[in-house]
């Protein structure tokens, strides 16, 4: 029994160096495929690394306040990253309030989010964000439109447009026509009316480099970082909600952030005042109905 059991682990051992033979010659005979294998996938990681755009992440944390806890609205700060806020509120609710597209509507709309202007550099997409040269306008566009161009600077007064095009739905207009605009002026194009503002950043450096502007639809916009925002409790018994945001741009995500902390500060002032003018309003007429009681006996 032992005999047999050995010469079947022998026949095993001498099968796996046969397999192992078979293995190593195939991989000799077909070396230059191996290589060539592995030369490719080190390409598509380089062109990943290189034409995709870094993603950075921002924190901001909310602590909600209990008034049956003290203190009142005089004594609320608010700071970079932390805020507080009076009433007595549930902070289940509050954080649907901030997942709430009433309040990151407000938020798009105060930082003309609907508008993204890029550039080129190398394989990837630069956002410019806060450092564009430029501000463009569509006075006459609709929420629902989607306009892209490309904007090169020719020099301190004028630019071209180029490469416009036009979305609503499913319909799509193209021009391949090239406008020759002076900035401040209101300009009619294939695409609607358009006005084009220099910033500070407006200088030379820009000159001849085209600037890629998308006016997206707002909808959208407000819908994307609303999916985008991740909004929870710090902790089950704790009152502290914390936002978190990841953009291209640092800046932008900071400037949401806060911006949603400011919006909903804002609201909680706006529902405190309404609630006081309400209850005077009330005491008021009872004052009144109470006066003409009094009179009349």
């Amino acid at each position: 029994m032992n005999t047999e059991s050995q010469n079947n682990n022998d026949i095993r051992e001498q099968d796996l160096e046969i397999n192992l033979i078979d293995i190593f010659r195939l991989i000799f005979v077909n070396w230059y495929w191996f290589v060539l294998s592995v030369l490719i996938c080190i390409g598509f990681a380089f062109f990943y690394l290189k034409s995709s755009s870094k993603v950075y992440s921002r924190k901001a944390s909310v602590l909600i306040r209990d008034d049956s806890k003290g203190g009142n609205m005089s004594e609320s700060s608010a700071f970079a990253d932390i805020s507080f806020f009076g009433g007595k509120r549930n902070v289940d609710n509050e954080v649907l309030v901030f997942q709430s597209r009433n309040l990151m509507e407000k938020v798009a709309r105060r930082l003309h989010l609907d508008m993204s202007y890029t550039v080129k550099n190398g394989l990837r997409d630069d956002e410019l964000y806060t450092h564009s040269p430029i501000t463009v306008s569509f006075p006459e566009s609709e929420e629902r439109q989607v306009i892209e161009m490309k904007v090169t600077p020719v020099d301190s007064v004028t630019v071209k447009l180029s490469d416009l095009t036009l979305t609503i739905g499913d319909e799509e207009l193209r021009s391949t026509e090239t406008i020759d605009v002076h900035l401040n002026d209101t300009v009619s194009t294939p695409v609607g009316t358009v006005v084009i503002t220099p910033s500070l950043y407006y200088t030379d450096a820009f000159y001849a480099k085209p600037i890629y502007v998308v006016k997206s639809n707002m909808e959208k916009v407000v819908e994307g970082y609303q999916n985008r925002i991740k909004i929870s409790l710090a902790s089950k018994t704790a009152t502290i909600i914390n936002l978190v945001l990841d953009d291209v741009s640092t800046a932008r995500s900071e400037d949401i952030l806060n911006m949603l902390i400011a919006v909903y500060n804002e609201d909680v002032i706006n529902d405190k005042n309404q609630i006081a003018v309400n209850t005077s309003k009330f005491i008021n007429e009872r004052l009144i109905i109470i006066e003409r009681e009094l009179g009349s006996v």
